[in-house]
């Protein structure tokens, strides 16, 4: 119930802020300076996004022939996606952010603590998963 309540503040949300910033931004230079920025910033954005999608999936391809599972390139991967859709989406925010998600400098971090997030949840279900067995095997 939680994550519903969260996705809806965002979906509502972050437009009203986006629009209100947009209006601040074209009140204090021009509709078209505000406009512009918009325009600029998605299509620069997005070719960033696809340069460093290829490079991502370069590192997957050096990573897969040397026979190593490429879990870093994969998580870069989304996080470029991810940043690449927030950049080509208009505001001002989600350019901001999408920067950050694109940016490889800003991308190491965000990689780390998406790491760290899944390795909890995976090491939590495989806890579990184990448990189920040893009570499967027990019974038996």
């Amino acid at each position: 119930m939680r994550w519903i309540i969260l996705i809806v503040a965002l979906f509502i949300g972050v437009p009203v802020l986006e629009l209100y910033l947009l209006f601040k931004l074209a009140g204090a230079t021009s509709v078209w300076v505000a406009l512009a920025i918009v325009i600029v910033t998605g299509i620069v954005g997005g070719s960033f996004a696809k340069q460093q999608g290829a490079q991502v999936l370069r590192a997957v391809f050096a990573s897969i022939s040397r026979g190593e599972l490429p879990v870093d390139a994969l998580l870069d991967g989304a996080l470029v996606l991810v940043g690449g859709v927030m950049l080509i989406t208009p505001g001002l925010i989600t350019d901001c952010v999408g920067l950050l998600f694109v940016l490889p400098a800003t991308r190491r971090p965000l990689r780390a603590l998406l790491r760290k997030k899944l390795r909890s949840k995976f090491s939590l279900v495989t806890h579990a998963e184990r448990q189920v067995q040893d009570i499967d095997f027990h019974v038996r």
